[in-house]
């Protein structure tokens, strides 16, 4: 027997030979499984990160001034303002602004609350020419048993919803069609109706216009503000389409 075998069999004889085996293997196969688990960890965690910085990076590009504007709130405190893209990202401007202009005039003129009244009644002379906000005044006029402010006074409201507006820029004055419905909501009252709004407007483009400033030494975008005139409107029921309670 040889001194190697000797050693060998004594090793085995004490059982140091299977410590020493079971070591062995512990170091070449159970070993690296803890390290790699946390090398992968790492590594997921970091990946993570690195997606989480180009998001940010992303979304604070390209660096834009904010613009503040004034926001008309009756609660302060509990009201939380909100902006509604009236467009789609690649729709042009000037048919959703034409769009938005028919629909908010079609709500400011239909709709009625009674805290909110003198509100309406001046968008509609701002955005009305002169014989057309003649007759708004005469339909809402408070001596008017018919208008909304002598029927309802304070306890009921009538609530527009929007639910299609077309226009036709090809007539001279242009033409819009809105389709709407209201809802008076009063004591026990609850009705609704739909109806359609046909308006002749006036529109000018909105106008971008992109220049080099020297003083900032870059390329400023500008505007000029469209103006939007009603010249007539004109309202009717849609039959046999009512409901109420």
């Amino acid at each position: 027997m040889t001194s190697q075998q000797h050693s060998i069999s004594q090793q085995i004889e004490d059982g140091s030979y299977f410590y020493e085996a079971r070591q062995w293997y512990n170091l070449v196969y159970i070993g690296p499984i803890p390290e790699r688990i946390f090398f992968l960890i790492i590594t997921a965690i970091s990946v993570v990160i690195f997606i989480f910085a180009i998001m940010s990076v992303y979304n604070l590009l390209p660096i834009k001034p904010r613009v503040p504007f004034v926001y008309r709130a009756s609660d302060m405190i509990n009201e939380i303002p909100t902006m509604i893209r009236f467009k789609a990202p690649n729709e042009p401007s000037n048919p959703a602004l034409i769009k938005y202009h028919l629909g908010l005039y079609t709500t400011m003129r239909e709709s009625y609350t009674e805290d909110q009244f003198m509100l309406r009644w001046a968008y509609a002379k701002h955005y009305s020419d002169p014989s057309s906000f003649q007759e708004y005044d005469r339909l809402t006029n408070p001596n008017n048993p018919r208008s909304a402010i002598s029927q309802f006074g304070k306890y009921s409201d009538v609530k527009v919803t929007i639910e299609s507006v077309t226009y036709n820029r090809e007539v001279m004055p242009f033409k819009g069609v809105v389709n709407f419905s209201t809802e008076l909501l009063g004591p026990g009252v609850k009705k609704k109706t739909n109806w359609t709004a046909n308006i002749s407007f006036e529109y000018t483009d909105l106008i971008e216009t992109d220049h080099f400033d020297e003083t900032l030494r870059d390329y400023v975008l500008t505007y000029k503000e469209p103006t939007f005139r009603v010249l007539s409107y004109e309202s009717r029921e849609r039959l046999g389409t009512g409901s109420g309670q």
